[in-house]
């Protein structure tokens, strides 16, 4: 039997960002189940698998995290501050943001960060990404060429 496909978890409260991040990982064949969150509360109650994520078999723990920075209830940088202190629960996580800010870029690292992304997502970002990542399954297309990593 084969083994199922990690999560990536996205927490995104932008619809419009969210249907662009389904439609690009599509378009780099990302066959990964993408769970999405809508704010920083719901990102963490997932992350420890409480609430409506106690579920393990209907959301297992991600493979790693696409956590934008501005979410409502709780912020991006509230989650990464939570899982700082909760290592049990920490997941390499990626930070999106629509902002190129230095100090904000440099808090976002100290606190766990392993890379910081630029919306809107490029295609060319995407890969980079994702051949840094164990776990992530890409389809072969027509001629059995999987997803060229730069």
């Amino acid at each position: 039997m084969a083994r199922p496909l990690g999560t990536i978890l996205l927490a995104e409260d932008d619809a419009n960002d969210v249907q662009l991040t389904r439609r690009m990982f599509a378009r780099c064949r990302i066959l990964n189940p993408l769970h999405v969150v809508d704010d920083g509360d719901e990102a963490i109650q997932y992350l420890q698998g409480e609430g409506p994520y106690a579920d393990h078999l209907r959301c297992p723990s991600p493979i790693f995290f696409l956590l934008d920075l501005r979410l409502p209830r709780v912020g991006g940088l509230e989650v990464l501050h939570w899982m700082k202190t909760h290592q049990e629960c920490a997941v390499t996580t990626f930070v999106l943001t629509a902002f190129q800010d230095l100090n904000l870029m440099n808090e976002v690292y100290q606190l766990g960060a392993k890379s910081f992304l630029t919306k809107p997502l490029h295609e060319r970002d995407v890969t980079s990404l994702l051949c840094t990542q164990n776990g992530v399954s890409v389809a072969q297309n027509i001629r059995g060429m999987s997803l060229k990593c730069p």
